[in-house]
């Protein structure tokens, strides 16, 4: 009886925690479809840019940063890290 208990106070806490996560999802997935469709419009003639800076700008270091970011949100939203 008391198992049976237990296995309901974790089902209870997984129930809210799956409601919490499926909430944030729906908050991020519409960020996240902007930001792919922002990634379709950078042209090789864009990288190639950036790779020619021997000492890039502040900016553009930041920008790739963000990018890398982005690209390990997307695997990790799409269930694809290892």
């Amino acid at each position: 009886m008391e198992d049976e208990r237990i296995c309901n106070i974790h089902r209870k806490e997984a129930g809210e925690l799956k409601l919490s996560c499926e909430s944030d999802l729906l908050k991020v997935l519409p960020l996240l479809d902007e930001a792919a469709k922002s990634l379709e419009k950078i042209k090789q003639e864009d990288i190639t840019l950036i790779k020619s800076f021997t000492s890039p700008p502040r900016n553009y270091i930041k920008l790739l940063a963000t990018l890398d970011l982005l690209m390990q949100a997307v695997v990790v939203a799409l269930g694809e890290e290892s």
